[in-house]
């Protein structure tokens, strides 16, 4: 399925609002989906989809709470749904630290995913410390996968340079410790290092970084490792260097992942480097270069070119191709976009690809893709969204997507807040 929506990280509870209304806000959106396609279900169905999310914050006592959920009930009476958040935050002074329990979102140099539990946490610097304990999770949509119970601590320390070494201002550091019971257990110890900011702006030099991955102490094996870096070029460009050893997620995102992102069963090693640069007032290009390592697969290489316009008028042209070989097999594919604010409510976007692919597993496919989507604000906090997308296959069954989308955003926001 072509899913497009990202959805939002924070929501919270409405019978809180009255509390402490001087210093108390909310904020969050309810949207409803009609759609039809033949990718979800394998046929020509139907299903409506109602994803929530509600955000309140009380600033005066340091507190919020969060809830964000979505429902889906198909044409033959099955349905699904997911709690993608709900959690309660408060601050405790008296430690500087603050305290999370519930579903949330975590972060630290192993990963990003979904934390059944509870968090603990400093709130000055420059040192801060993590402790949390909890099930893991990953929640895609409607699917989920569980990784046992987690427990672990993480401190970060920031720094200034003071001298804008090399083009930073700031350097950040992260060392942390996990346990996790699941099928096996395992021993990690994360870390993580980075920097940016600073420096003078009309000098070349490095501008930011980051290195963070984690550690199996109990197999003495690296289990996960990010790297980047931007290179500030000057009048040639921006130089955007990338490294990264992963398991990729198993559902493509978006329209245009569906066709560029490279999805493999294992675990897999990118590499990449992109030059960016405006070629003139309005016209901006990119090249990219890529290599892969599977360990199931084959390895290969891959190679990308861009070219974004801004025209006068307030059109939008974005364009890639790309290449990508792996062995045997290989892909080409040529991706355009076209976006417009046809008024100060209605704006339009309009999606093609051409792909081609060639695979000793599957056989040879061809296809031709389209998308639009048409979106309209009925009011301040009142929008609606038409789309649809059909791609053509030669060696697979055509697909196809058309759905209808009402959306709406409230929100209150705490005194000494502006928008």
């Amino acid at each position: 399925m072509f899913c497009f929506r990202t959805i939002g990280i924070m929501s919270g509870g409405f019978l809180l609002c009255t509390l402490s209304p001087a210093w108390a806000g909310y904020s969050g959106f309810m949207e409803t989906t009609l759609q039809m396609d033949n990718i979800l279900f394998n046929n020509n169905r139907s299903y409506l989809e109602q994803w929530g999310e509600v955000i309140y914050t009380d600033r005066m006592k340091g507190q919020q709470a969060a809830l964000q959920f979505g429902l889906r009930g198909g044409d033959e009476g099955e349905i699904d749904h997911a709690l993608h958040q709900l959690f309660f935050r408060t601050q405790i002074e008296r430690y500087g630290s603050e305290v999370t329990v519930g579903r949330f979102d975590h972060a630290d140099s192993g990963g990003f995913y979904t934390l059944d539990g509870i968090s603990l946490q400093s709130v000055e610097r420059p040192v801060r410390w993590n402790l949390f304990a909890g099930s893991p999770k990953r929640i895609d949509d409607y699917d989920g996968l569980s990784g046992g119970f987690l427990l672990g601590a993480e401190g970060r320390y920031q720094a200034g340079t003071g001298s804008g070494y090399s083009g930073l201002k700031t350097v950040n550091t992260r060392l942390g410790l996990q346990h996790q019971w699941h099928d096996e257990n395992a021993l990690r110890m994360t870390w993580g290092l980075g920097g940016s900011g600073g420096g003078d702006p009309k000098a070349m030099g490095l501008k930011r970084f980051n290195l963070s991955g984690s550690f199996r102490l109990d197999q003495q094996e690296m289990d996960a490792l990010t790297g980047s870096a931007d290179i500030d070029l000057q009048t040639y460009g921006r130089m955007h260097l990338l490294y990264d050893f992963y398991q990729p997620g198993k559902t493509p995102v978006s329209f245009r992942d569906r066709f560029y992102h490279d999805y493999a069963k294992g675990r897999q090693s990118v590499a990449k480097g992109r030059w960016h640069r405006p070629l003139t007032r309005r016209l901006t290009g990119l090249l990219e270069v890529s290599r892969r390592w599977r360990e199931i697969g084959s390895s290969g290489s891959g190679m990308a070119a861009e070219l974004n316009y801004r025209d006068y008028d307030g059109w939008k042209f974005d364009s890639r191709l790309d290449y990508l070989t792996l062995n045997s097999d290989e892909s080409i594919s040529l991706y355009g976009r076209m976006r417009k604010a046809l008024t100060a409510f209605v704006e339009l976007e309009l999606e093609a690809v051409l792909q081609r692919k060639e695979t000793q597993l599957s056989g040879n496919n061809r296809a031709i893709g389209s998308a639009f989507r048409l979106k309209r604000r009925l009011r301040k906090d009142l929008f609606i969204d038409l789309f649809g997308e059909y791609i053509d296959q030669s060696d697979r069954d055509n697909e196809f997507r058309l759905g209808l989308s009402l959306r709406y955003d409230f929100f209150k926001l705490p005194q000494g807040v502006a928008l």
